[in-house]
């Protein structure tokens, strides 16, 4: 069994008591089934009953104290990190290994999902991986959040829920005054099997809303563990179940000081109702309270999708912030003046990325179009300043987008002599051609452009330079006259390029003629073909042989072709897979995948003497089609594969 340290010091010995993970003589990512019951009866038996002291357990070979770990809670391989146990063990690998077997496929489903990869490269914040598992413990809903920290599995790997409910629990191996217990007092909830990650068991229920389980928890979580929340995210799910146990009583305020005296990195999610308000905004203020005034956290990035007008405040009491990801209902003259406060505020901003958001309610016929004012001035000023890096603008949520807003915005990026990337998420659909094309920076192509979900006049063509320099150019789901618009210019040269779209009879050409108008190293390609003419398909496939070795990921999604299109386009991306490469090719399809599709795939691989692809994902296969992912587990690395709903 997994273990618990006993003694009310947390000192020196080791009682088994909550199972966790598999056993295994070596760090494995392999298995999320629990442990074989044989294994922790074993280690129940050796720590418990013998009652070997810690120093002792040093002893045991390396491969039976990493088994040791990973059957453990995490509370008390936090505590065994400071005893001889571990002390030739990879601390970090360890932490991966849990990360990865209690956290990962939970999380997966789940927004909020972070590793220190995602958390590095997306927040500039440099996190272990036991860091990484606590923000993830701390952030996701409460019966997942208690089974992270205390996980005790059952001994049924079924996910029948019959069997799941009256499989055999370690629990029920001993009784009276060997049953399973955490000596800090906290019951093991289920650790969340693969497909059943929201189920907890009966017993346990009650002790969800307790406010005592709850301050228990927390005091662990400050006081054992001692690991600060570098990214904490406060969100409805947890709003309620966690921090208003938290937030009357001085102790409990004391220790969620203690977890947060060192936050870089601030989610806010939609807490509360709109009715709620006069009850929750308090609490919502005590949390900022403690990250923003009293201990003055570093806060270097904020990820705000509700109750801005209640954050904004606090974030020009801050001077570090380098991110702002924010959703913002600026229909309200002073709302506006908030935001544009913090923008001014904080002129080492490297990243901004805006949404607004106008509720059905406040809906009229004033408000309907995004007009320029002071709020779209100051966004757009944003693309000249030297530290600036990446501004993103979604007003979708208005009918539409002045032109002079667009026209501003596109001049600042293209007239902008530092190399900054610019998202536009907006419709703009009926403006005039401009005279001339606007004026491009010679850092042109150091620079990026995303245009996502956006409906433009065809005059947008206007606005482009013919010859179009950049670092990355992404297309993702625009109308045709967006689309129309750069397929006739005369090239674009860029790093990488991405386009999404759904191909019709009346827009292939146009996307034929933008794929072969693009001159990159990377190509990305997402396109749902709703066009069966022979004309459409020999476009298409004539326009993927442009692209040599430099498609890395193609994606058909959405499409319902017919065998003999597929066959044809299928064909022609094996053609295009350069076989002096490792494998370096992602392949997605939603197309009803039977044996003889599998097999025309196999031989067509076979023939093209293409090399593996690294990553195959199939997301409409049969539940009888096993021979089918037998057949094509052969032509890559990895294959991913949904049966059908």
């Amino acid at each position: 069994m997994g273990g618990a340290l006993i003694n009310s010091g947390w000192s020196s010995r080791i009682r088994m008591s909550d199972g966790c993970l598999e056993a295994g003589s070596s760090i494995s990512t392999s298995s999320s089934s629990p442990a074989p019951l044989l294994a922790q009866c074993m280690l129940y038996v050796v720590g418990n009953l013998f009652d070997i002291p810690t120093i002792m357990l040093s002893w045991l070979p390396l491969s039976m104290r990493l088994q040791l770990l990973l059957l453990l809670p995490a509370v008390d391989v936090c505590l065994l990190e400071r005893t001889p146990l571990i002390a030739d063990i990879s601390v970090d690998e360890v932490w991966e290994t849990l990360y990865k077997e209690r956290v990962q496929e939970t999380a997966k489903l789940d927004s909020s999902y972070e590793t220190p990869d995602t958390l590095r490269k997306e927040k500039e914040l440099y996190c272990t991986w036991k860091e990484a598992y606590f923000i993830m413990a701390f952030s996701l809903k409460q019966d997942r959040l208690f089974s992270l920290l205390y996980g005790i599995y059952s001994c049924s790997s079924d996910t029948n829920l019959y069997s799941y409910y009256n499989a055999i629990d370690i629990y029920q191996c001993f009784s009276g005054a060997l049953s399973p217990k955490s000596s800090h007092s906290v019951c093991g909830l289920l650790h969340p099997q693969l497909k059943c990650s929201c189920l907890v068991p009966l017993r346990y229920s009650n002790l969800q809303d307790e406010e005592p389980f709850a301050k228990t928890f927390i005091e662990v979580l400050a006081t054992a563990c001692q690991v600060p929340l570098r990214h904490v995210i406060v969100s409805y799910r947890n709003f309620k179940a966690i921090w208003q146990h938290y937030l009357q009583d001085p102790y409990t305020l004391e220790l969620l000081s203690m977890l947060l005296y060192f936050v870089e990195s601030i989610y806010i999610e939609q807490c509360y109702d709109i009715g709620e308000e006069d009850t929750n905004k308090g609490h919502l203020e005590k949390i900022l309270d403690i990250v923003f005034i009293n201990n003055e956290c570093p806060v270097k990035v904020a990820l705000i999708t509700s109750h801005f007008e209640v954050v904004c405040p606090y974030l020009l009491k801050c001077t570090s912030l380098k991110q702002l990801e924010m959703t913002i209902n600026i229909t309200k003259p002073e709302h506006q003046e908030l935001v544009v406060n913090v923008l001014e505020h904080h002129q080492d901003l490297e990243k901004a990325i805006l949404k607004t958001e106008v509720l059905p309610e406040e809906k009229t016929d004033n408000n309907s179009v995004l007009k320029g004012n002071s709020f779209t001035q100051c966004i757009a000023a944003l693309l000249y300043r030297p530290v600036f890096k990446e501004l993103g603008l979604d007003s979708n949520s208005y009918e539409r987008t002045e032109f002079d807003v667009v026209l501003l915005l596109l001049r600042q990026f293209f007239s902008s002599p530092y190399p900054v990337s610019l998202i536009l998420s907006l419709s703009c659909p009926n403006f005039d051609p401009l005279p001339e094309p606007l004026t491009v920076h010679a850092e042109q192509k150091k620079k990026a452009l995303k245009l996502k979900k956006c409906s433009f006049s065809s005059n947008l063509f206007s606005c482009l330079p013919l010859r179009f320099p950049v670092r990355a150019i992404t297309l993702e789901d625009t109308d045709d006259n967006t689309l129309h618009s750069f397929a006739n210019l005369l090239y674009i040269k860029s790093d990488f390029a991405s386009l999404s779209h759904d191909v019709t009879e009346v827009n292939a050409e146009d996307v034929g003629s933008l794929i072969c108008a693009v001159t990159c190293k990377l190509w990305h390609l997402s396109l749902s073909i709703n066009a069966e003419d022979k004309e459409s398909i020999y476009l298409l496939v004539s326009a993927l042989s442009c692209v040599l070795s430099y498609l890395q990921s193609f994606k058909l999604r959405d499409t319902q072709l017919s065998y003999n299109a597929a066959v044809q386009i299928l064909e022609a991306i094996f053609y295009t897979l350069s076989p002096a490469r490792l494998p370096y090719f992602d392949l997605s399809l939603s197309l009803n995948i039977d044996k003889q599709l599998a097999t025309t795939m196999y031989e067509q691989w076979k023939k093209c003497g293409s090399i593996k692809l690294r990553r195959l994902e199939l997301l409409n296969v049969e539940r009888d089609a096993a021979e089918c992912i037998e057949t094509l587990s052969s032509i890559t690395e990895e294959l991913v594969h949904f049966y059908k709903q």
